[in-house]
């Protein structure tokens, strides 16, 4: 799914107020922290592949990219 460059500065910005910093690629804990979801689910959506993400090789750390964020806000949260 592409993200308009206004939600993709809002999804940032959600990254930038919990974590501190901006950053494009989250981790597992990371992507927890912001959208409040548990860990080993997330982990299990990547598995199954439900959220698109990188891992460089089997059992290395997956690296989603920040816009996978845009299903856990609504839309009408941006605005």
């Amino acid at each position: 799914m592409q993200c308009t460059k206004r939600r993709q500065k809002f999804l940032i910005e959600q990254v930038e107020l919990v974590l501190g910093h901006p950053s494009v690629l989250l981790t597992i804990k990371e992507f927890s922290r912001i959208t409040g979801h548990n860990e080993y689910d997330l982990r299990k959506a990547c598995a199954r592949d439900e959220i698109r993400h990188h891992q460089s090789h089997k059992g290395a750390t997956y690296r989603i990219h920040f816009t996978e964020l845009d299903p856990y806000f609504p839309q009408e949260a941006a605005s």
